[in-house]
C-alpha cells in the first residue's frame, strides 16, 4: 500500500491499521498480498477471482486480465465466478503494465508463494 500512495495510484493508504495474521511463516506473503491488492485496485475484482488468476489469464503484451473463475480455498479447488457478470476481460492500464512486468507469476496460481499455493483469506 505504501509504494501505490508513492506512486500515486491512491492518495491514502486505507489500509495502514490492518494487522495480517498468517498460520505458517512466509518470506513472500507480503510480496504476493501486494500483488493481490494492487490487481484489486486496479480492476475491482474480488479476493477469491483474483486467487483463481493463472499466469494464462493475465496477458502483459495486449494489457488485459481474464477473470473467468475463482478460487475456492475451503475446498482447495477452482470454481466459477460468482456470478455471470463477474467474468470479464479487464483492460489495465500502462502503469499496472509496467508494474507487473516485475512481477514473477506462479505455475499454478498467478499469484503464489513458495509453498505454491496462493494466499488464503482469513475468516473471522
Amino acid at each position: 500500500m505504501k509504494y501505490a500512495v508513492d506512486e500515486d495510484f491512491i492518495y491514502k493508504n486505507f489500509a495502514r491499521n490492518v494487522k495480517t495474521y498468517s498460520n505458517k511463516p512466509s518470506k513472500d506473503n507480503d510480496a504476493v498480498s501486494s500483488c493481490i491488492i494492487i490487481v484489486a485496485i486496479y480492476t475491482g475484482a474480488r479476493f477469491s477471482e483474483i486467487a483463481g488468476l493463472t499466469k494464462d489469464n493475465i496477458d502483459l503484451e495486449t494489457g488485459i486480465i481474464d477473470v473467468n473463475k475463482s478460487w475456492e480455498a475451503s475446498e482447495l479447488e477452482f470454481k466459477s465466478t460468482k456470478t455471470v457478470a463477474s467474468n470479464k476481460v479487464v483492460d489495465l492500464p500502462q502503469s499496472l503494465i509496467e508494474i507487473a512486468k516485475n512481477w514473477t507469476f506462479g505455475n499454478r496460481f498467478a499469484f503464489e508463494g513458495t509453498t505454491a499455493t496462493t494466499i488464503k483469506r482469513r475468516r473471522k
